[in-house]
């Protein structure tokens, strides 16, 4: 696996994984698309994993799974929180490849770490040198939270304040997307930031032990403003170390559009993309991008679902030149 992707090209990957809650179980489960056996049909649940190709995880209380990554080796590592509001923890769980819990992971494959609030993790990423990188909302003030793990799930102490590190923008803060970048290892979290009814993008970027790097931005950060309610869901690294954001823009509750923006290395627009480095698709109702990626053409395909209120095709996408 790159540094900091979800994308892979062994069979594994080559799987569909969806995480969900049900009665307060983390249930991870997982449709095998490629080497199945030549009896399976494609899309069969794969019977070498778990209980016939499903697995339930019991968490110590309410639990959640929010993203996986996928290590070299195959195990899976997935990111989401343990807890009943108000007092949830970031949870990291690490699988082995046939859907066992990984014990040389914190003991029992589940790993929890408190920032003292409602803390989630809600993107996850890998290091070449295996650490593993959980993000989201966290802490008193629902600040940007990261955590860094070395490979047997104790905290990475060389990464914050003992592995751990808060960036707090002013209001409700959120990361949904994290990037390294394989050039300088630097670490690229996305979100947003606001209050209700008025959300703008957030991004910050951090040097490997967690500082936040002052040339992004202003000391470190960047706020963007798309006029709505604005939230991200994506990010991809394109040519030239840019990087281009997808998410959404909302003006009433029944209206949002696509929405992406590309940032120059230092965190400033870039005005050659768009509108002063800045694109809106509209599909006709509650449109919203929820991931992003880039083809081997350089171009970028965001996709995400169109319909009231949240509801409606999940098949919409744009592609875009980057």
């Amino acid at each position: 696996m790159k540094e900091g992707s979800m994308s892979d090209d062994r069979p594994l990957a080559r799987i569909l994984r969806k995480a969900l809650l049900r009665s307060g179980a983390l249930a991870l489960l997982i449709v095998a698309m490629a080497a199945l056996p030549a009896q399976a049909a494609a899309g069969d649940l794969d019977p070498s994993f778990g209980n016939g190709g499903t697995v339930i995880t019991i968490m110590p209380n309410k639990g959640w799974a929010n993203q996986i990554a996928i290590q070299p080796d195959g195990k899976l590592v997935v990111g989401g929180f343990n807890g009943k509001d108000p007092v949830t923890d970031m949870a990291v769980v690490r699988y082995n490849t046939d859907g066992s819990l990984d014990t040389t992971f914190g003991g029992t494959g589940i790993v929890t770490t408190d920032f003292g609030g409602q803390d989630y993790a809600r993107a996850t990423v890998l290091q070449a040198d295996g650490k593993i990188i959980a993000a989201g909302s966290g802490g008193v003030n629902n600040d940007f939270v990261l955590a860094r793990y070395n490979t047997d799930g104790s905290l990475d102490t060389t990464f914050g304040t003992g592995g751990k590190v808060t960036t707090d923008f002013g209001g409700t803060d959120a990361i949904r997307a994290l990037l390294i970048r394989p050039s300088d290892k630097k670490i690229v979290a996305i979100g947003f930031h606001g209050s209700t009814g008025n959300f703008d993008w957030a991004l910050a970027r951090y040097f490997p032990n967690g500082t936040l790097d002052t040339s992004f931005g202003t000391g470190g950060t960047v706020l963007t403003d798309f006029g709505g309610v604005d939230q991200t869901r994506g990010a991809v690294l394109v040519r030239g170390g840019k990087m281009v954001v997808a998410g959404m823009t909302k003006s009433s509750n029944t209206k949002s559009d696509f929405a992406l923006a590309r940032y120059n290395q230092n965190g400033t627009l870039d005005t050659t993309f768009g509108t002063g480095g800045k694109v809106t698709t509209d599909f006709g109702a509650f449109d919203l991008a929820r991931a992003i990626v880039l083809q081997p053409d350089g171009k970028v395909v965001a996709g995400g679902y169109s319909g009231c209120c949240g509801g409606g095709s999940p098949a919409i996408k744009g592609m875009y030149d980057p």
